[in-house]
């Protein structure tokens, strides 16, 4: 009976070590299957994505190209997640580089768009479709948002870009880099030549190839265009390149009689007839007869483009989304041709992709292998349970309960691993502006759930090998970017941005977060240790929030000189709140454009025994809160120079005054305002109360009480800086001002030949709103004229007079101008 016992235990013991063996077994290859589909591109799903909306795609080309469908994969893994449904139209102008094609099209596309409802975007693929977009943009797609990619002119794709419906991605080949590639394989060479047709972007690799001989002086630069060679001349043509030629193919996909080729034959072509290495920047070709090449990634300019369109749908305004220049290359090479050649590949990049390479030991021994080591994992599973249960315990506590990121203290503990380990990182600080305005608007759940999905649009950039993302308390998050430095042109700070930039559904609300990143790059160089680090990027931050959020600034040491200085500046400021003389008064004249009388003035601050302009020491007041002690101080002053020109006979004119929104701190103001203003006996109409959008971004509803309560005595409003913000049109909508002041930066950049329409647009739309039009930065004759010319108010500029102090305004007449 004992031994009866006994042997029942053991079979118990034997079953549940199995049944142990069965589950860990699967649960290990669940887990290689998971960590396989891991290390798989995984793209931006937006939890708000439209449905029903389609897409129109316009190929340059045909299917048949492989450019266009790796396109199309990088756009279908977009719109796939986001139920987009995507239309193709193909112009095929590989095979007929025609005007007669270009009509045939425009005829098709007419009677289609004609008979279709509306796109919703339009995404346009190399040169020719942007071509033909440009030409009939007003007939065919008249206000439809146009993305466009794979556009190598430069020139041409960022002025395309400044069309208020026109945005997209540019296609650079960087030819430098493959040529410094090939001329360290080919010491002997003497002439770099370039093979090319006279296609649209043929002409544009012309271009960009020939550009590049300054680089390499010591080399003859040589142009061969395949249009002037029939096939079996062509053929000939490359036999005879020498060994001292360096050769890149960058298009060949026409010749001298009208034949086309496609990226195939092309391969083939050179795979026959050449002697020597041949580079390339055509996609697809490497393996099929070139050597290698630095390619440019069309997949990944379909997801950009997919991206941009995704947005569009979700609302964005186009004009408001950069040129995309940094799409990303790689190095492609064939392994075999590269033995061949017996050409060394210790000099290519560690991230060269190979092709034609023989597999590992492990690709070929994989079926054995993977079973093996899961027999020896769950015996080593077995053993190390109760050591994995309680490294789990241990992981709660370096976990934020609301977003299940990593914590401060695990980010803390990161960042001291990869420097004690010397390695390069990143680290960047992420604030979310808005969040308290979320919750105090909403709620603290749409606060809660803002900062979950915020968390999952952080964690979605990149593989966990990359990065880390914790969330470091309150509305601050940390990325810890591994291996290497970010730059400010970097893919992942754009791809961060676009992720953040897209609104968050709650509730049938689209809710907009700004967010301002520092960053703070490892320096093996520097003594300095985690809380260094964090300190720096803390800064960073700071100095991104003080130049107008939304923005990312990298830590220099500059910075540190920076906060001394505002330390500096801060005790000048508070010493002249002090005194009853530390501030003076400059007053810059108004002067009508239709009678050349003088309007009015803007009141400016300056500091009198210290030199530091307003530039400098105003943010300091903002952000120390001394603000709000000048902005007394000012107001002051003003009412009391109105009293001193009353008792003299001077006629008295509208004064401004700013108002930043930092003075919201100031709950009393706009009382202080009527008591003085009672006191003196001024009317409320000869004070104008200038602000910025900046002042209702922060707190809408808060804003909207204080412009109504200096509405109440008063007090008239005007929106300074008009056109530099993110939304100056639509806060007119409900923004009470009576007076619009045109930024001096659009006065540069439109009041001039041939852009003028731009600004006589906004005086007819402030004029239909019944507000007048202040024109700030006018220095010139012809600017004045100009505005006078299309309608303008007012002008306030250097043309009629700098600030001046108030004893010169008395003498001043603006006819000594005119």
């Amino acid at each position: 009976m004992q031994n009866e016992h006994k042997n029942r235990r053991l079979l118990h013991l034997f079953l549940i070590l199995l049944s142990a063996f069965g589950i860990i077994s699967s649960v290990i290859l669940l887990g290689v299957s998971y960590i396989q589909s891991s290390r798989q591109d995984k793209p931006p799903v937006y939890k708000n994505a439209i449905s029903n909306k389609r897409v129109l795609f316009i190929s340059s080309y045909s299917n048949t190209h492989d450019t266009v469908n790796a396109q199309l994969s990088g756009m279908q893994k977009i719109f796939s997640k986001n139920n987009v449904y995507l239309d193709v139209e193909y112009m095929d102008m590989k095979n007929y580089n025609s005007a007669e094609n270009t009509r045939l099209f425009y005829e098709t596309m007419k009677y289609k768009l004609t008979h279709h409802e509306k796109y919703g975007a339009i995404i346009l693929g190399d040169d020719a479709a942007l071509d033909f977009a440009l030409e009939y943009q007003t007939e065919l797609f008249y206000k439809t948002p146009l993305i466009f990619l794979g556009i190598n002119n430069l020139d041409k794709a960022r002025h395309a870009a400044e069309n208020p419906f026109i945005t997209g991605s540019t296609e650079d080949f960087e030819f430098d880099k493959i040529l410094d590639i090939a001329t360290k394989q080919n010491p002997v060479g003497k002439f770099i030549v370039g093979i090319y047709d006279t296609s649209i972007s043929g002409l544009g690799d012309e271009e960009q190839f020939f550009a590049l001989q300054q680089r390499y002086p010591q080399y003859t630069f040589v142009g061969m265009k395949t249009s002037d060679y029939s096939r079996t001349g062509l053929g000939e043509a490359i036999a005879k390149l020498a060994k001292d030629n360096i050769v890149l193919c960058m298009s060949a996909f026409e010749d001298k009689d009208g034949n086309s080729y496609t990226i195939s034959e092309i391969a083939q072509l050179f795979y026959a007839y050449a002697n020597i290495p041949v580079y390339t920047k055509l996609y697809g070709t490497v393996g099929k007869g070139f050597l290698g090449g630095y390619l440019y990634d069309y997949e990944e300019a379909g997801v950009s483009s997919a991206l941009i369109a995704v947005q569009v749908l979700n609302g964005k305004d186009i004009s408001t989304i950069p040129l995309n220049e940094n799409i990303p290359s790689h190095f492609y090479f064939d392994y075999s041709l590269m033995n061949h050649y017996q050409l060394d590949t210790s000099i290519l990049p560690a991230d060269t992709i190979f092709v034609n390479r023989q597999p590992s030991y492990w690709t070929r021994y994989a079926t054995v292998l993977i079973p093996f080591i899961i027999i020896v994992l769950s015996l080593f599973l077995l053993l190390t349970f109760v050591i994995f249960y309680a490294h789990q315990l241990k992981i709660t506590r370096y976990t934020d309960l609301l977003t299940r990121l990593p914590n401060r203290d695990a980010a803390q503990a990161e960042v001291s691993r990869l420097i004690r380990e010397k390695k390069d990182f990143s680290l960047l600080m992420l604030d979310v502006e808005d969040l308290k305005s979320i919750n105090d608007f909403y709620s603290y759940t749409c606060g809660d759930f803002i900062l979950k999905e915020l968390a999952q649009r952080l964690v979605s950039i990149g593989g966990d090998d990359d990065y880390l993302v914790a969330r470091y308390g309150g509305d601050e998050f940390v990325v810890i970017w591994k291996n290497n430095h970010l730059h400010k042109n970097s893919t992942v700070l754009f791809l961060l941005k676009q992720l953040i930039v897209a609104p968050f559904e709650y509730k049938d609300n689209q809710i907009f977060v700004r967010i301002s990143i520092g960053v703070a790059n490892y320096d093996e160089k520097e003594d300095a240790n985690i809380e260094t680090y964090f300190s720096n990027a803390d800064t960073a931050m700071i100095e991104a929030k003080r130049a107008g959020k939304n923005k990312t600034i990298f830590f220099t040491n500059e910075m540190r000189e920076s906060i001394q200085t505002k330390q500096e500046i801060t005790k000048i400021l508070e010493n002249a709140c002090n005194k009853e003389d530390g501030f003076y008064v400059l007053y810059q004249p108004q002067v009508d454009i239709t009678t050349g009388e003088i309007y009015g003035y803007e009141a400016l601050c300056r500091l009198k025994t210290v030199k530091i302009f307003p530039g400098q020491f105003i943010p300091v007041a903002e952000e120390s809160g001394l603000i709000t002690k000048i902005g007394r101080i000012m107001t002051e002053q003003v009412v009391k120079q109105l009293v001193e020109w009353r008792k003299k006979g001077f006629p008295l004119r509208k004064v401004s005054i700013n108002y930043s929104a930092a003075q919201m701190a100031d709950k009393e103001y706009v009382t202080y305002l009527k008591t003085l203003l009672d006191k003196n006996a001024i009317e409320p109409s000869l004070i104008e109360i200038e602000i910025t959008e900046s002042l209702f971004m922060g707190n809408k509803k808060l804003a909207t009480e204080l412009a109504n309560d200096f509405r109440s005595i008063g007090i008239n409003l005007a929106l300074d800086d008009f056109g530099t913000g993110y939304s100056s049109l639509s806060y007119l909508t409900y923004i009470p001002v009576k007076t619009i002041k045109l930024d001096k930066m659009l006065v540069d950049a439109y009041l001039q030949e041939g852009k003028e329409s731009f600004i006589k647009s906004i005086i007819n739309l402030v004029h239909s709103l019944n507000m007048k039009l202040i024109v700030e930065g006018v220095e010139q004759k012809w600017q004045y004229e100009m505005l006078k010319k299309l309608g303008g108010n007012v002008i306030q500029g250097y043309y009629f007079s700098k600030p001046i102090p108030a004893k010169d305004i008395e003498n001043f007449s603006p006819e000594s101008a005119l």
